[in-house]
């Protein structure tokens, strides 16, 4: 959060936020856990290390609802080797024939996405929902820092 606020021009001094952050109960969010296969399967799935932009790309749904209990579907798409999605015209139709014939998952994303965003975002309506939806995508994608 500290170099975020530096980032954005604060003048904040890193101790500060950390004690302010324990205050108010806030949490960094876990690191996550290697999986460990065991045993072989012919029809297992097979986890591609993305190696250059374009190569591996994953996507899957996120559901929430509004205030007023409408329901709202997600649908994150990512470059893994950027992290970053490619703007609405990557969904077309050799992504659906493509996903017939492999998956693939992205719960570190999701996770992340429900911890940053559905979870502390309250939304009146579905316009509501893509409007916030849009700026969080455009942070994400160009202001917040990666690992």
């Amino acid at each position: 959060m500290w170099r975020f606020l530096v980032r954005e021009g604060w003048d904040v001094n890193l101790k500060r936020v950390h004690r302010i952050w324990k205050q108010e109960g806030l949490r960094v969010p876990p690191k996550a856990r290697k999986k460990r296969r065991l045993g072989t399967s012919e029809n297992g799935t097979q986890w591609l290390a993305a190696e250059r932009i374009n190569h591996v790309w994953s996507y899957d749904f996120v559901f929430d609802q509004t205030e007023s209990g409408g329901r709202l579907k997600w649908l994150p798409v990512l470059d893994e080797f950027t992290r970053s999605d490619n703007e609405p015209e990557f969904v077309a139709n050799a992504v659906k024939d493509w996903i017939e014939e492999k998956g693939f998952k992205s719960e570190s994303f999701n996770a992340r996405f429900r911890d940053e965003f559905l979870n502390v975002e309250s939304f009146m309506s579905l316009l509501e929902a893509k409007v916030m939806g849009e700026e969080h995508r455009d942070k994400y994608n160009h202001r917040c820092p990666h690992s």
